[in-house]
Order: structure tokens, then C-alpha cells, then sequence
């Protein structure tokens, strides 16, 4: 590779809303941009707060409507594939986001092309590993949707990729598990936004007692049910809130302790940086994860946190900025439960190393690390 200018040409092949999934591919690939690297991101469509000078939708905005009426949205984001071939340039790295078909991979490297992929979760080989252990653990069928060949079909995707963005440890891990030789792995993280964070102001009333607060989809995949289990058990004085929207496995086999006068169903919040300042700490035993962006953001909120090896990312760090704890050591949660409740200076002291440790992660430096370790793994190469 030569010092001219890097084209990356990036594919995320969903609707772009700037507030849903593609809230992270928006932030990535914008904070990437430098005087080394010119990235365009290529949707399908947008809405137009997703516009932004380094996005192109496929399908043009005054047709959107009409097409989305028309076709199946798989039918548009194969469109948007082909679209994106026609658009490589010799030289381009082409930088694909989960979901792109097969016969995509196949086709840009026939090219010639860099290939580059970003992985928002773990593998999905260990997705349905630790899934089904979660799922048999309570004696349901397993409810997820990660098929063999969904599994079989993600080797082959690693195998065609010159190299594989990881946001967290345990989704490094995952590669391993699966056979993908480290010199492709890039070690990254995600990050979070200082704008979407800045407002101070509570949203709820302080209680007499700790607040404790969950958020993210409330499923088995999350571990909620683990964290419901563990709060009931420590006997902690207080609340614990559940932001976000619960799936009906959740609902129905935990009904009992959802309905205890101490836990406060939120639903889905917006505007959650006055929940996450409102908490004392932040719970997340997540079972199957990438890098969520909410424990950045609780952090950066200087909330202390209690999470899983899965929920730290590559930001927590056990007894530092909170407590680290396998999701399965009831003990050890129920444990820091109560040392969290009992220890106001504790939590304090947490959060602000918390708080410190999360400006490090903001993602103007999180996109610029990531181009760093993509310019430099193409000059080895």
C-alpha cells in the first residue's frame, strides 16, 4: 500500500435511521474518516437525520416509498449489493457489515479487493453454544434463530476476510473458538457520544435505597432473568429498573418477581441519559454480547457497574470501574449487590473512575484507533 489516500468503500446492508441499528455503523465509519482515509458508507435507504456527508442510499430518496411498497426488503438490499459492486474501484477495501449475502463476499474478492468485516456480536458458532446452554439451563426449547448453516456460512465469510474487527475480548475469543488465525483479527471497541450524553439533569426521584438499573432488550440472551433472580435474593434495599422492550419468554417464566413492588418496569426510554444518571449502578450480565454501547454510556454517566465478562467490552475492568462477575455466580452477584447498596463512598469512588476511564472511549478516539489499526494491518499485509 502506498501513503495516497485509503478509499474504503463500506456496506451496511439495513435501513438507516440514525437512532436504531444503525446508530453504531453511523458513528464507526464516520469517526474512521482522516487525511489518510476517505470511507463512504453505502445503505439501502435512510431516513434523513441518517443522511450524512459520507453516506450514499442505494435506492434514490424520492423513489424509497414506492419501492418499499413494491419490493421485499431482502429484494432491495440485494439491489443495494449490486450497487455496491458497481461502485468498487480497483483498490478499494471493501468493509462489510453483518448481513451482506454470500455471493457479495465471493464477488469482491474474485475483484481482487481488501476485505474487511465488522462483527457487532460474537461468533455466531459460540452465539448458539452459550444460547442453547441458556436455554436448557431453564428447561425451554431453545429460542433463538442461529441455524448450523447459519454458523457454517459465517466460517466461510472469515475464511474469504483478510481481516475481522472486534469490538471486545470475548468476541475475540469467539474467533479463536472458531478457527480464525489472530493475525486477521483487528482488536477495536465501540464507544459512545458526548452530544447524546449531555444532558446532567435526573429523570427520576431519588428513593431511600439503591437504584439499580438494566437496560437492553429484557431476554434470556441478556441475562435478565439472572439479574432478577439475584436482586430478589440480596435483599437490597430498593429499586431496579428494567428499561427497555421484554421479550414474553421473560414475562411469563419470571412473572413473579417482575411483579414484586420493587421492580419497575420502564419499557423502552428515550432520552436515557436521565435514567443512567438517576442510578446508582448499572446491571448487565449479558450472556451473548459484542461491545454494548450502554455500558459505555453508563460509564460515561459515571454510574458504577455490575456486568458480565460479555457487558465490560473492552471498557469495565473488575474492581476499578465496578465489578465484573461471571453471570452464573449467583453468589458473587448477590454479593456485590449488597456491597454496592452498603458502601455509598464505594459507588462514588466507582463511578468516577468509571466516568475517567469512559472519556478515553469517546468515538472521535475510538474511529480514529479504528482507522489506525486497519491502515496498519494493510501495510503489513
Amino acid at each position: 500500500m502506498n501513503d495516497s489516500r485509503l478509499r474504503v468503500l463500506s456496506l451496511f446492508p439495513h435501513y438507516a435511521d440514525a437512532a436504531g441499528n444503525s446508530h453504531t455503523a453511523l458513528s464507526v465509519c464516520g469517526h474512521m474518516r482522516s487525511e489518510r482515509l476517505d470511507l463512504c458508507l453505502l445503505q439501502p435507504a435512510s431516513d434523513p437525520q441518517a443522511r450524512l456527508p459520507f453516506t450514499r442510499d442505494a435506492v434514490p430518496r424520492w423513489l424509497k416509498g414506492l419501492v418499499y411498497r413494491l419490493w421485499s426488503v431482502d429484494a432491495i438490499n440485494r439491489s443495494s449489493e449490486k450497487t455496491f459492486l458497481r461502485s468498487l474501484r480497483p483498490g478499494d477495501v471493501a468493509y462489510l457489515w453483518p448481513g451482506v449475502t454470500m455471493p457479495t463476499y465471493h464477488r469482491v474478492k474474485e475483484r481482487g479487493h481488501k476485505l474487511v468485516l465488522e462483527r457487532i456480536n460474537c461468533h455466531t458458532g459460540t452465539a448458539k453454544r452459550i444460547l442453547d446452554d441458556a436455554y436448557a439451563r431453564l428447561g425451554l426449547p431453545s429460542g433463538h434463530t442461529i441455524t448450523d448453516v447459519m454458523v457454517r456460512e459465517e466460517r466461510e465469510q472469515l475464511e474469504l476476510a483478510d481481516f475481522v474487527y472486534a469490538p471486545s475480548p470475548m468476541v475475540e475469543a469467539s474467533f479463536r473458538e472458531n478457527g480464525v488465525p489472530p493475525e486477521k483479527t483487528l482488536a477495536v471497541s465501540y464507544g459512545w457520544d458526548p452530544q447524546r450524553l449531555r444532558s446532567p439533569v435526573r429523570t427520576l426521584p431519588e428513593i431511600d435505597g439503591l437504584t439499580v438499573l438494566f437496560a437492553g432488550l429484557i431476554c434470556v440472551r441478556k441475562g435478565a432473568h439472572l439479574l432478577l433472580d439475584a436482586w430478589a435474593r440480596s435483599g437490597v434495599k430498593g429499586q431496579l429498573l428494567l428499561a427497555g422492550p421484554m421479550d414474553d419468554e421473560i414475562a411469563t417464566r419470571f412473572a413473579d418477581l417482575l411483579n414484586r413492588p420493587d421492580v419497575v418496569q420502564l419499557g423502552f426510554v428515550k432520552g436515557i441519559e436521565g435514567v443512567f444518571r438517576s442510578s446508582d449502578v448499572f446491571a448487565f450480565p449479558t450472556l451473548e454480547e459484542g461491545g454494548p454501547l450502554v455500558t459505555y454510556e453508563a460509564m460515561a454517566c459515571r454510574v458504577p457497574v455490575l456486568v458480565s465478562p460479555m457487558g465490560a467490552g473492552r471498557v469495565a475492568r473488575h474492581e476499578k470501574d465496578g465489578f465484573v462477575i461471571d453471570p452464573y455466580d449467583r453468589d458473587g452477584w448477590v454479593e456485590a449487590l449488597r456491597r454496592l447498596a452498603a458502601d455509598r463512598e464505594l459507588r462514588q469512588h466507582l463511578g468516577k473512575t468509571a466516568q475517567d476511564r469512559a472519556a478515553e472511549f469517546t468515538w472521535d478516539q475510538v474511529g480514529r484507533r479504528r482507522a489506525e489499526s486497519l491502515l496498519e494491518a494493510l501495510t503489513k499485509n
